[in-house]
């Protein structure tokens, strides 16, 4: 048997889906399961995972029609007999690489009312739901294949070389962090108008700052990629603290080794939120905006400081992005105080 997972969302969602690909292995041991992403980052995300046999990736977007074609052709004539779109991949372009890929059995979700078209592109639906995890969701597509027994409550998995091992220990070593850590990532991805679920970057500079000063066996790490080069340059430009590093690292695998060194890990609903709760970092504070709901939380139980408006989260996987109704916009993330944060902070440091 030959089955190909195709998650060309979000690199998380990437992540997300490897609870699943685990259990295709399980119930099909013998099978070929090959995995389709649309971004490097996810491609090295799930490298060294034991239960995929190989990787496709393709940036569909810079390589434009004609070569993605050629490329879904090539994997057409793989011969597929079933072929996986993973939750969220509402948008109509994605079923249309399934049929393109052709594998006998398509199988994806219902994000809306099935019409004609679907119905010709996907041959095997299960209508998503938003009160679970987009883990179950993914895990409820095993249903249509008729596997009853399915082990829930996993979480996502990334399986680091011994290379990122002797790289974050170098790192920690090299910048002598003897005393706790706490990781902060004050970014989130930038697609449609998601940069709306960022917290403001003037909160995390009082919090940091207040951590800092209330606690002196504090160091603190500032992970990102060039989306928050800014960001994090103006946190350190204006604490001026010899205890904020900025981690640099050649890819994403390289940062999941750091920060599963952190005693604490601070962010939004965001990729390295996920890389966190993968990495088993003890103590996880999230700031819950818009787009963070049942769907997207981690399966450790972190800490979730959000407003309790009746509109949260108000993101849907519809392709229209983050829609907030309250005449105060960001409402939600206003709400949200750096001395709440801190409350929480201080309640996580004394019970370490």
């Amino acid at each position: 048997m030959k089955i190909l997972v195709i998650s060309l969302a979000g690199i998380g969602d990437c992540l997300i889906a490897s609870p699943l690909i685990k259990e295709l292995r399980k119930n099909f041991p013998n099978a070929k399961i090959d995995v389709f992403v649309m971004w490097n980052s996810a491609k090295i995300l799930l490298e060294k995972n034991p239960f995929i046999d190989k990787i496709y990736q393709l940036n569909m977007f810079e390589k434009g029609h004609f070569k993605s074609l050629n490329f879904c052709l090539k994997l057409r004539r793989v011969k597929y007999d079933i072929t996986i779109n993973t939750h969220p991949q509402s948008k109509i372009q994605y079923r249309i690489v399934s049929k393109i890929i052709n594998g006998r059995k398509r199988l994806s979700h219902l994000y809306g009312r099935r019409n004609l078209i679907d119905k010709f592109l996907v041959n095997k639906i299960i209508k998503q739901r938003y009160d679970i995890s987009n883990i179950d969701n993914n895990l409820n597509l095993l249903k249509i294949l008729g596997i009853s027994r399915i082990v829930r409550g996993k979480n996502y998995e990334i399986f680091l070389s011994e290379e990122n091992k002797k790289n974050s220990q170098e790192f920690i070593k090299k910048n002598k962090l003897r005393n706790k850590i706490i990781g902060f990532h004050v970014g989130s991805g930038t697609t449609k108008n998601i940069k709306l679920r960022r917290w403001a970057l003037k909160n995390y500079i009082e919090l940091i700052k207040r951590i800092l000063n209330e606690n002196k066996k504090i160091n603190i790490l500032l992970f990102g990629g060039p989306e928050e080069k800014f960001e994090n340059e103006k946190i350190i430009e204006t604490i001026k603290d010899k205890r904020i590093f900025l981690v640099e690292t050649k890819n994403i695998r390289e940062s999941a080794g750091i920060i599963e060194k952190c005693h604490l890990f601070i962010s939004v609903d965001t990729l390295l939120m996920h890389i966190a709760s993968a990495m088993k970092v003890k103590n996880q504070i999230i700031i819950g905006g818009p787009t963070y709901g049942k769907t997207v939380e981690p399966k450790t139980n972190p800490i979730v400081i959000q407003s309790d408006l009746k509109c949260v989260p108000c993101y849907k996987y519809d392709g229209k992005g983050i829609i907030c109704v309250q005449r105060e916009k960001m409402k939600c993330l206003k709400q949200i105080t750096p001395d709440k944060v801190y409350d929480v902070v201080k309640e996580v440091i004394k019970n370490e």
